[in-house]
């Protein structure tokens, strides 16, 4: 019986791809860490937690937090990786999230807050880079 075709040699992946793609890791890592975090600190207090459980609010936001932040975590690693690996649906997914992220910036800094100019310039940077680039695209076909 013949033994299967190699897939296709990839090529490298972009410095630019590369350097979102670890970007995304260290936010699924910090989301992750943080989300765990949430969950042991209602663990540790996991008696009071508990009687304050039904009349406390916030507990209910914390443990939902702690689960946002989670799967936050792991929708942000799954990206990560398909962006090192070339696959299309992790760069149309970052670039959606990041154009979502710039005009959500531009809704900010028209209500004031000055401190959204980072995340305009990177997420619109991001998005231009991933949707604009001939190299990207081609890693990514």
């Amino acid at each position: 019986m013949p033994k299967k075709i190699k897939k296709e040699y990839k090529k490298n992946a972009p410095v630019g791809v590369k350097i979102i793609s670890v970007l995304n890791y260290i936010n699924s890592a910090l989301s992750v860490i943080v989300g765990v975090l949430f969950i042991l600190l209602i663990l540790i207090n996991y008696d009071t937690v508990i009687s304050e459980l039904e009349d406390n609010l916030g507990v209910w936001v914390t443990i939902l937090l702690s689960l946002f932040l989670i799967a936050v975590g792991v929708i942000a690693f799954l990206i990560a990786r398909g962006l090192w690996n070339g696959k299309e649906w992790a760069r149309i997914t970052q670039i959606i999230l990041s154009a979502a992220f710039a005009v959500i910036a531009i809704i900010n800094l028209i209500g004031g807050e000055w401190s959204s100019v980072l995340s305009l310039a990177v997420n619109g940077l991001i998005a231009g880079y991933l949707s604009l680039n001939k190299k990207v695209k081609e890693f990514f076909k």
